[in-house]
């Protein structure tokens, strides 16, 4: 946990924040990975560092609709009226950007589609404010 919470508000060697951090958890189910995104997730200095918390609960195929639609209600309690990806993307992007956000994508086991699907994804998070 420590650790986690070191990567995060450690200071960089370079003095200067990111625009998007991106740290995984990964290993064998089972072994706590959930349990130590959600001790994060939790801790009062996140809570007070960013702006947006996002916890988002992944489908095994990486949709970047569905995970997309899931950070909009998330972040404004409504669902988007359904105008393809790249208006999703915009409203996403409008709702983050400039805001500092500390998003949790959980339950992703095929790490080759989510490889693939990526970059749509990262355009959209780049939105945020740096340290994201």
């Amino acid at each position: 946990r420590d650790n986690v919470m070191n990567m995060l508000f450690g200071s960089s060697s370079n003095g200067a924040e990111e625009t998007l951090s991106v740290f995984p958890i990964v290993g064998i189910g089972g072994i706590g990975k959930s349990t130590l995104a959600q001790y994060v997730y939790n801790d009062k200095k996140v809570k007070i560092n960013f702006d947006l918390r996002i916890w988002i609960w992944a489908t095994q195929n990486f949709d970047v609709m569905d995970i997309l639609q899931k950070i909009l209600v998330s972040v404004t309690d409504e669902e988007s009226d359904q105008g393809g990806l790249d208006k999703l993307q915009c409203q996403v992007g409008r709702q983050i950007s400039g805001k500092k956000y500390f998003l949790v994508l959980d339950n992703i086991w095929d790490h080759q589609s989510l490889s693939l699907k990526w970059g749509k994804l990262r355009d959209v998070l780049l939105c945020g404010a740096a340290g994201s």
